[in-house]
């Protein structure tokens, strides 16, 4: 994961908050579908089971020292690490459903194994001091136990969910080094802007004798309550319809599920997509049509088979390395429409879904 914060120092304290704060752990489901991690907050580095921020501050230490991905070049000791990560706001990615911080300290009495249930931490932090401590910043770490398991960008989501709860209306990434193409897909699918590039701004370990250029990454951050991950997604996807070219930082993963939606979905509206909503339609349920005339088809029940059914189609052409169906990206359960199929719905965006059978 990308440093994005290259000092160690401690910075002044974010913003006042002036409404109640109340982060509680956030249950995630992996790449898999399956399995089960949480992400725990924690409000001080006292809180911390020891042997976990031994396991958390070895991890980093092990990236810092690779000389590839964070600008500082000299390992941060333990006993300044706990400062370091959870001055400000620190959080770490566990396996398993854990209900609060305290929770981990009897994981830790009964030996868990750190090094299988640890999948990585983030922290976020003010980027300036003063009358700017409103724009942050943060730091990500992806554990050994974690690769290839969309933990990266579970811990992503969570930060654009958790910064603006806790006053910060701008998020900065000062230096992603553009040859860490991982982070830089990663940013680019989460709506981060590239607000400016430092030329030779790098001197990493795997091409020694070279610079490489460092992208600064921002983004707006907001409390309005839009989910603005599953937005970015829907935006995926009408760009890849509208202009039949894969949006800028696609790996190979969400270029194959941005042509599987290109199969099932369609563009309302004009060459736009329906202007301010964007909807998206089922291209299936126009083939459908066609082919067994409205009268015929017949309406199915909203039940449990036919919303998993709808969580498929949506997990297969979901635009994020997560991976994640509907109950992960937040979209509501709305039932049928009609005859004409099943609509799930996230803020003005919109998927169309034709029925089965």
């Amino acid at each position: 994961m990308s440093e994005v914060h290259g000092d160690s120092e401690l910075v002044p304290p974010g913003p006042d908050i002036d409404y109640p704060l109340a982060l509680t752990p956030r249950q995630v489901i992996l790449r898999d579908r399956v399995t089960v991690a949480t992400l725990v907050p924690f409000a001080s580095a006292e809180d911390v089971p020891r042997a976990l921020m031994k396991y958390l501050s070895d991890q980093f230490n092990k990236e810092i020292e690779k000389g590839d991905t964070y600008a500082m070049s000299e390992p941060i000791p333990l006993a300044q690490f706990g400062r370091y990560w959870f001055s400000n706001f620190g959080v770490v990615m566990l396996l398993g459903d854990i209900e609060s911080a305290e929770q981990t300290h009897s994981m830790d009495r009964a030996g868990a194994n750190w090094t299988k249930a640890c999948l990585g931490g983030f922290h976020i932090r003010p980027n300036y001091p003063g009358r700017s401590s409103h724009v942050c910043n943060g730091t990500f770490i992806v554990t050994d136990a974690a690769r290839n398991k969309g933990v990266g960008r579970l811990m992503g989501e969570a930060y654009l969910e958790w910064a603006p709860r806790l006053g910060y209306t701008y998020a900065v990434f000062n230096l992603v080094y553009e040859s860490n193409v991982a982070s830089c897909r990663l940013w680019d699918s989460l709506g981060f802007k590239r607000i400016g590039r430092v030329p030779g701004g790098g001197q990493i370990k795997s091409q020694p004798g070279e610079f490489v250029d460092a992208i600064i990454y921002g983004r707006g951050l907001s409390l309005d309550g839009e989910d603005s991950v599953s937005q970015d997604r829907f935006e995926k996807i009408r760009y890849y319809l509208k202009h039949a070219k894969y949006p800028r930082g696609a790996d190979r993963a969400e270029k194959s599920r941005l042509r599987s939606a290109a199969t099932h979905y369609k563009l309302l509206g004009g060459e736009d997509g329906g202007g301010a909503t964007g909807r998206v339609d089922g291209v299936r349920d126009a083939h459908d049509h066609r082919r067994t005339g409205a009268t015929q088809r017949r309406r199915q029940p909203a039940d449990t088979q036919e919303m998993g059914r709808v969580e498929k189609e949506l997990g297969d052409c979901d635009t994020g390395d997560g991976g994640q169906g509907v109950a992960e990206d937040g979209i509501a359960w709305l039932g049928e429409r009609g005859g004409d199929g099943v609509v799930v719905e996230d803020g003005a965006r919109a998927l169309h879904v034709a029925p089965s059978g």
